[in-house]
């Protein structure tokens, strides 16, 4: 294909075909033709009037990518700024992680493959009193910190998603107990580096729920996971 596309912009471009009668060799071929002053001066026109061409057409500027490149660049424009605002549609604006939304279709996508997969719910202990103590800055940067502690446990194949105010929800897939169990782990490692870079200590509970074991659809798994939650949370304060 990339022979075909030369030999095309070539007889495009004007440059004479090379009789097979002739026993020269290809390049004193080609030099001699571009000995002829019309001929080296309509290949640097060419190429002046190109590079000065494309150097005036922005490519972020729809209308003269229309205009230069034609109408399908609206096709291209279109499903790329679609792509886009569904993506931004999808994250949580102040942790950067996804939304609820976006949990949501996780959920549903895995049930309806029904692959085995872990959900976690995580939800931070004493952030009122961190707001009231430090204030509402210092809480928005612990849940920060929370999320991107989140982040770094996980994998690129998992979704860490804002379920709510100080609430998260981590969906892994392809998890059993035992590999939940190692996430938390490291998300408690990661915690304790975050919590270095703000001054109140953070405190995470944590409830598990498997599909195909606590539940099969996403109510039922957020559910228990949020019972197994708030049961360690009792627990703790006790």
């Amino acid at each position: 294909m990339a022979a075909k596309v030369e030999h095309s912009v070539g007889a495009m471009a004007g440059v004479p075909k090379i009789g097979h009668g002739d026993n020269r060799s290809l390049a004193e071929r080609l030099n001699k033709q571009l000995e002829r002053p019309l001929a080296r001066r309509l290949a640097s026109l060419l190429l002046v009037g190109a590079a000065f061409a494309a150097a005036l057409v922005p490519l972020n500027d729809v209308g003269s990518r229309f205009a230069f490149y034609g109408p399908g660049i609206l096709i291209e424009t279109h499903f790329t700024a679609h792509a886009h605002l569904k993506e931004i549609a999808g994250i949580d604006p102040l942790t950067q992680v996804a939304n609820v939304g976006r949990l949501y279709d996780e959920l549903f996508e895995l049930e309806s493959k029904r692959t085995p997969f872990a959900l976690l719910l995580f939800d931070m202990d004493d952030l009122k009193t961190i707001n009231d103590t430090y204030g509402h800055s210092t809480g928005s940067e612990a849940i920060v910190a929370v999320a991107r502690a989140l982040r770094s446990a996980v994998r690129a194949t998992d979704c860490v998603s804002r379920y709510g105010g100080d609430e998260f929800a981590v969906v892994l897939r392809d998890a059993d107990k035992a590999g939940a169990f190692k996430m938390i782990e490291r998300f408690g490692e990661a915690l304790i580096e975050e919590s270095r870079l703000i001054e109140p200590n953070l405190s995470v509970s944590a409830g598990m729920a498997l599909y195909g074991v606590d539940g099969f659809t996403p109510e039922e798994l957020l559910n228990a996971a949020d019972a197994a939650m708030y049961s360690k949370k009792r627990t703790s304060r006790q």
